[in-house]
């Protein structure tokens, strides 16, 4: 008789992140993720330690797979991007992602526990410092820059947030020009000229 294959907590992670993409979160059952790989829920168990350490696992999984997703642009090859036209980026594929992969947004919009530490590119700090740099001319500080990131996150989350409910109406790209115009808007408040901020925003003046 040949030998079992060992079922690995890596392979038992990617498969429950298959069926949570696939089918949702109601999915995510130790009955439910035994079945969709053939094994019983002892695996799962002596893996995970039950089902809160694998939702954890799917939990630091999932807001990883999300953050690699709204940066890919960054991630190009030969791309350049001022650094508030790549923070406007990231807020527009954020919205994409509640589009693209509503299982996944569920998921980690209504699991509590620790996420993955991974964020922007460029990290925050960086960030902050870059957009100060970028706008220092019009006497912007670090401490202004952070307060337009910040902004800006909870716009884009609150905004995520309420198309997820399906409480607003609009389309893509509708919900990229309204992000766009609170950035705009945002940036015009520190005192850096509109035309200014139209050029390194890369605005659509149409």
């Amino acid at each position: 008789m040949g030998r079992k294959k060992q079922v690995t907590k890596e392979y038992i992670l990617e498969k429950s992140f298959e069926l949570l993409r696939r089918e949702g979160c109601e999915s995510i059952t130790i009955g439910r993720v035994a079945r969709e790989l053939g094994i019983s829920t002892q695996p799962i168990s002596w893996r995970f330690g039950g089902m809160d350490g694998l939702r954890s696992a799917l939990l630091l999984k999932a807001t990883a797979y999300m953050n690699q997703t709204i940066t890919k642009d960054l991630r190009k090859s030969g791309q350049k991007m001022n650094p508030s036209a790549a923070l406007a980026t990231v807020g527009k594929r954020s919205v994409d992602f509640v589009y693209d992969e509503p299982n996944l947004s569920e998921f980690i919009r209504f699991t509590k526990g620790e996420k993955s530490e991974e964020t922007m590119i460029p990290k925050y700090i960086e960030l902050r410092k870059a957009i100060a740099n970028e706008y220092a001319e019009y006497n912007v500080t670090e401490n202004m820059a952070a307060s337009f990131i910040r902004d800006c996150i909870i716009y884009t989350q609150g905004l995520s947030t309420l198309i997820f409910n399906g409480a607003i109406a609009g389309n893509r790209r509708s919900f990229h020009k309204m992000q766009e115009e609170f950035g705009l808007a945002r940036l015009i408040s520190l005192g850096i000229p509109r035309e200014v901020v139209e050029d390194h925003l890369g605005t659509d003046k149409r």
